[in-house]
């Protein structure tokens, strides 16, 4: 899994090169800290994602410039069983909002 090539990319895309926060954007393996995440199905709910499962998905996801659900309500993605929907609103982030 090339997740430097994504983690480079994001670095680029929202920092500047001169940036202290570059560098540390450009070479964090994001992917690590969110391995499952809720995603919005509309109108069907919330669907879990499982990293490990769709490589491709989980590096598009995991260093992307926006915020992953990883929580709804009492169900967290890293403990929800596999091909698991919720209905309902956002609760838990990987990150806060900008």
């Amino acid at each position: 899994m090339d997740w430097q090539r994504h983690a480079r990319r994001l670095a680029a895309a929202t920092v500047r090169p001169e940036s202290r926060w570059f560098t540390p954007l450009a070479t964090t393996p994001r992917h690590v800290f969110v391995p499952r995440w809720w995603t919005r199905r509309v109108p069907a709910g919330w669907e879990l994602c499982d990293g490990p499962a769709d490589p491709d998905a989980w590096m598009q996801a995991a260093y992307a410039d926006r915020t992953l659900v990883t929580r709804i309500g009492p169900a967290h993605a890293p403990r929800a069983r596999p091909a698991r929907w919720i209905p309902g609103g956002q609760r838990g982030r990987s990150m806060p909002p900008l």
